[in-house]
């Protein structure tokens, strides 16, 4: 299965000495230090992380990030674009579509589908037939015994 590569977007972000950037880390996200200083905390873990000029810190996945700049700081975060999720749901039905009829279509030019046909029509006369016979046997013994 080959990966597809995910576009990137990028915000650039100026913070002053001490002031506070709230983050939610997706999958991919990640902050860059143009110049200055970042001090980065993610909620629910101990370690924290320093960053200076030109390093990058990758956001953990689903957890909230906050970082503060530590003298005048400009920093680059770098997003994967979010997903139109209809569009991609609408993209995934038409591929699965294309491949179910692709195959029917496949199928159907066989030679085997006659085969298949009357193996189905058989073994639904051999299963149905049986049982509809039994349950109605069932339903008139059942409404004779009502009866009586």
């Amino acid at each position: 299965m080959s990966r597809t590569s995910q576009a990137i977007t990028t915000r650039t972000v100026d913070l002053d000495h001490q002031q506070l950037l709230l983050l939610e880390g997706r999958p991919g996200t990640r902050v860059k230090v143009i110049y200055g200083g970042i001090w980065l905390t993610h909620t629910g873990e101990a370690d924290d992380l320093f960053a200076c000029c030109e390093q990058e810190v990758a956001l953990r996945a689903r957890k909230r990030a906050l970082l503060e700049g530590l003298g005048p700081t400009r920093v680059e975060l770098l997003e994967p674009a979010r997903c139109d999720l209809p569009a991609a749901v609408a993209r995934r039905l038409r591929s699965a579509w294309q491949a179910i009829r692709d195959a029917g279509i496949a199928w159907a030019r066989s030679a085997q589908w006659s085969r298949g046909l009357l193996a189905g029509a058989g073994l639904l006369v051999g299963v149905a037939v049986p049982t509809l016979v039994i349950v109605g046997m069932d339903a008139a013994l059942f409404a004779g015994a009502v009866l009586a």
